[in-house]
């Protein structure tokens, strides 16, 4: 039944280990036989190649092996995840893209191709300055900085005053160091530390001068007065603050989505605009199986009896396994 629906697919997205499609005979060759025009993309932690290709990779361990990682966390402290399964989302996105552009080489050439795609290659790519700057022998390129920042400070965030609420700071220029200074009702803080060399000299003194400060300030406060002197700043906003902010309802980033058996609930649309639209959803998440029909008997050519027999053996359903009567 798979190779009958392959041999009417264009497309085959996979994010096995690269040992599982080859070990049941669904390898790319095998595939190829069936749809010669077959563009395939095989998603991997570690490439369909080396001698790493058959670990099995989940997201956090992709950002440890990858280097990532390393540098993520404080300076003094251990390295973290990114918490966000960035390799995953990442790797995702940009198969995506390269399935787009394998399908309009087809139309030049006539001809599928197969795509190997290691989503540890993809996290690196995202380190593409860093990975070169390591290469060219840069010290101390890939030390963790926390909030930190290589040549601006002070550059972090800091509590305000409240519940769990913080500020990022930015200062890019003596200039705006002096305005922050004294917007902190602390002015001498920009004749001892007038360069962002004296800064970085005592950075730890610094940041606690501006942390002191904010701790007394509202939030928004700071921000607004920040910015009206022309220094970088920005709230930390929570999820639920990004959700409800302003500017996501004036953009109409989230839209109601359809759910059955309870009411609508707010989901994001598009990435993008076009022509003053926001794509959204247009209907509900699909139930288990529930294009079995559909993919089966409309694009695999499957007959009734076919498909009643793959409903009583197992192979298909509407229902998880642990659920059928």
């Amino acid at each position: 039944m798979f190779l009958r629906l392959i041999a009417r697919a264009d497309v085959v997205v996979e994010n096995f280990a690269p040992r599982v499609l080859p070990q049941l005979g669904l390898g790319y060759e095998q595939l190829r036989e069936v749809q010669p025009r077959l563009v395939m993309v095989s998603l991997s932690g570690f490439g369909q190649s080396g001698p790493e290709r058959d670990y099995v990779a989940y997201g956090p361990t992709v950002e440890q092996v990858s280097g990532l990682a390393s540098l993520l966390g404080y300076r003094d402290g251990t390295p973290t995840s990114s918490g966000l399964f960035l390799p995953d989302v990442l790797g995702g996105t940009l198969a995506a893209g390269l399935v787009m552009s394998a399908l309009r080489g087809r139309e030049a050439s006539g001809e599928g191709v197969y795509i190997d795609l290691a989503e540890i290659e993809v996290v690196r790519w995202l380190m593409g300055h860093l990975v070169i700057a390591a290469q060219a022998g840069r010290p101390g390129v890939t030390e963790r900085l926390g909030n930190r920042h290589p040549e601006f400070v002070p550059h972090g965030t800091f509590r305000c005053a409240g519940d769990d609420r913080w500020v990022a700071i930015a200062v890019r220029t003596d200039a705006e160091w002096v305005a922050l200074a004294e917007a902190m009702g602390q002015p001498v803080l920009a004749t001892r530390f007038p360069t962002a060399e004296a800064r970085h000299a005592a950075i730890d003194e610094v940041e606690a001068a501006v942390a002191a400060w904010a701790s007394t300030m509202e939030q928004q406060v700071i921000v607004d007065r920040l910015n009206g002197l022309g220094i970088p700043a920005s709230p930390v906003a929570t999820i639920d603050q990004v959700a409800t902010s302003p500017q996501a309802q004036a953009r109409q980033i989230f839209s109601p989505h359809p759910i059955p058996g309870t009411h609508p609930r707010p989901v994001s649309g598009g990435l993008w605009i076009r022509d003053g639209h926001r794509p959204g959803v247009r209907f509900s998440a699909p139930g288990l199986g529930e294009h079995n029909d559909e993919v089966l008997r409309g694009v695999a050519g499957l007959s009734d009896a076919e498909i009643e027999e793959l409903v009583a053996a197992g192979v298909v359903g509407t229902l998880p396994a642990e659920l059928q009567p």
